[in-house]
């Protein structure tokens, strides 16, 4: 399980990474899938 807050590094670059997605219609699972995927590969650093 993963102990994320919402003030960690992998999590506040997502959100900022999503919210460019979506100013640029992006919104699809295909889009999002690789940027969830990091918040998940990203984890062993955590």
């Amino acid at each position: 399980m993963l102990n994320l807050k919402p003030t960690h590094k992998t999590i506040q670059t997502y959100y900022r990474e999503l919210q460019t997605l979506t100013s640029a219609g992006q919104v699809h699972e295909g889009a999002v899938a690789p940027l969830f995927a990091s918040i998940q590969g990203g984890s062993e650093e955590i």
